[in-house]
């Protein structure tokens, strides 16, 4: 997962540039430089970005756990193996990666059967003083509680909850244990999301959880809309 945000600043123009470079150029390139990289799905926040928000978010889905450990070692280690990425326009350079991190697959469901429309993206940690027994008290009401509310009052068709393995040098220092991801095939002009869900939480139709449920801290929840079709592999 890469987070990425342009300057405050940035002209129409130049965002059309960084976008083109990123989807002409440097996706390709990432994938060619880390083996078992998959075309990334790329998104834009739905509002204003923060100094913990991006405002361009990338998803590439790596093969197998072989391919994430040969990859952070190269992180690790920048010398091995280093890569000369194409130089990119003024706006890439002024941009700032704001999230960098690796997740693992925990649960998830069938994808929507249509063309991605949105994107939730919840970020959540359990206390730290949490024994086994909570956590997996935690994770089964996450599962079988939580994911089955948003997917029911948010309109969504799919989820994806993933555990960090690990994070790398970015504006944001430190992430959420878990993040989860949730996405719908139905137009924004026919369900909003965001609205259904507050209007959910309102009218007390969210279901509350064990204790240790509600201890946790919510680092993000934050929608993003598709940008374009995923770059094909190079």
């Amino acid at each position: 997962m890469v987070g990425m945000t342009t300057a405050a600043r940035e002209t129409a123009a130049g965002l059309a540039e960084f976008n083109a470079y990123y989807d002409d150029v440097h996706a390709g390139e990432v994938l060619a430089a880390n083996p078992g990289f998959g075309p990334p799905r790329r998104y834009e926040l739905d509002g204003e970005p923060d100094s913990a928000t991006p405002r361009w978010l990338a998803l590439y889905p790596i093969a197998t756990g072989e391919h994430v450990a040969a990859y952070l070692d190269r992180q690790r280690d920048p010398g091995r193996n280093a890569r000369t990425y194409t130089p990119g326009p003024p706006s890439w350079n002024d941009a700032s990666f704001v999230w960098r991190a690796v997740w693992r697959l925990a649960a998830a469901s069938a994808p929507p059967p249509g063309p991605v429309t949105a994107l939730l993206v919840a970020g959540v940690d359990p206390p730290a003083d949490a024994t086994d027994a909570e956590m997996a008290e935690f994770t089964d009401f996450y599962d079988e509680g939580h994911v089955p509310d948003i997917l029911e009052y948010g309109g969504y068709r799919s989820f994806a909850r993933y555990e960090k393995i690990a994070h790398l040098p970015a504006a944001l220092d430190g992430y959420p244990r878990f993040c989860s991801m949730y996405t719908t095939d139905v137009p924004p002009a026919d369900l909003d999301g965001r609205a259904a869900l507050a209007e959910a939480g309102k009218n007390g139709r969210l279901s509350v959880g064990p204790p240790i449920w509600q201890r946790r801290t919510t680092w993000w929840r934050l929608w993003f809309t598709p940008i374009q079709a995923a770059v094909t592999e190079r």
